[in-house]
């Protein structure tokens, strides 16, 4: 249990470093062949989860799975761009991010059954054929590239100048150390020790040299700092901070209380977190593609995929409103839950799932 907030930050630390890598990445080289390539690294990752002794190696193929996250997630969505027009762009994002969710969401329930009924080890097995199906998949896919790239033999010549290597090695420290100073204060040490406050203190100053690193290094740094200047980018990228705190934070919280607090099992911890599940995967889908069928010309009244008209999002043209909406349902969910205990009654925390899935399901994908 002590290493528990780790199996969820590491990831989510190498997925957060990795991301700028994983986009530049997809700018210099063939998008399937690094698509599939991340699917690869997230096998492997899932590989050394499954046949982990300790934690610490657990940890590792934590990490290893959170780059396959950055590649897989920036994957899709520039695949999407490039294949989808912008005015059906909304439609094909709320669904991957529904699926997504799901995922998230109904870890609990399928870990929970795994547990329970054989073995934890299930959890990162099934990724293994489930993957490789996936790869075959796209062997097949025919990806457009949206742009004119370089032979990779002159992208890995260039290697050093153009992924900013310097940038990286910046920013993973950084954030390692923010990490474990938020993990060892308060249970391994006080929060005015020595330890902690160096550890702060060398996180914002390794951040801070980041900043100015990547001022001088400019247009081809690992962030372009002008990128923030841009009203809708620097808000929308607090707005999804906040977003994914609060869906991890909830995703870990719920399976605890009820397994510790209420005592249940795995199984049932799995299925009691439903509420939320459903109505945050009904809400990310409603947002993006519950919307009117239209009858497609020359189809006598059948239904064909390009002639659904999609969601409120292109409906209404309007994002800011579901983005604050679903703010405020986390908002109160999340301050909602701190008040459950061992009596509290089953209307009660599974009403306040449904805010919270609500919330999540609105917000998610409006960035």
């Amino acid at each position: 249990m002590a290493d528990i907030g780790w199996y969820s930050s590491v990831y989510q630390l190498s997925s957060a470093v990795f991301q700028p890598v994983a986009g530049k990445i997809y700018t210099k080289f063939n998008t399937k062949l690094s698509f599939v390539t991340f699917f690869l690294i997230f096998e492997a990752g899932s590989t050394l989860c499954a046949l982990a002794k300790s934690s610490v190696v657990f940890i590792t193929g934590r990490a290893i799975a959170g780059v396959r996250c950055a590649g897989l997630l920036n994957g899709a969505l520039t695949i999407s761009s490039s294949i989808v027009h912008i005015s059906r762009r909304a439609s094909l994002t709320g669904l991957m991010m529904g699926l997504s969710q799901l995922g998230v969401v109904l870890g609990p329930l399928v870990g929970g059954a795994f547990t329970s009924y054989s073995t934890w080890r299930l959890c990162f097995y099934i990724n293994l054929p489930l993957g490789a199906l996936i790869a075959g998949f796209l062997s097949f896919v025919n990806i457009p590239e949206q742009m004119q790239k370089a032979s990779p033999l002159t992208v890995l010549k260039n290697l050093p100048s153009e992924m900013d290597l310097v940038g990286v090695f910046l920013l993973l420290p950084s954030a390692t150390m923010l990490l474990l100073a938020l993990q060892l204060g308060g249970l391994h040490y006080p929060w005015g020790s020595a330890t902690i406050i160096v550890l702060f203190v060398a996180s914002g100053v390794g951040v801070i040299t980041w900043i100015l690193w990547s001022i001088y290094y400019g247009a081809a740094a690992l962030i372009p700092c002008p990128i923030f200047r841009k009203q809708s980018v620097f808000f929308g990228s607090v707005t999804q901070w906040c977003a994914m705190s609060s869906l991890y934070t909830a995703s870990y919280y719920l399976p605890l209380y009820f397994q510790t607090v209420r005592g249940m099992t795995p199984m049932a911890s799995g299925y009691s977190v439903l509420p939320s599940i459903i109505t945050q995967v009904f809400c990310a889908l409603a947002c993006g593609i519950m919307g009117k069928l239209i009858p497609g010309e020359h189809c006598a009244g059948n239904w064909r995929l390009a002639d659904i008209r999609f969601g409120v999002v292109e409906k209404t043209g309007y994002v800011i409103p579901y983005a604050l909406f679903g703010a405020v349902c986390s908002t109160l969910s999340n301050g909602l839950f701190g008040g459950m205990n061992q009596t509290t009654p089953v209307v009660q925390w599974a009403g306040y799932q449904i805010l919270n899935g609500i919330g999540r399901g609105f917000m998610m994908q409006m960035v």
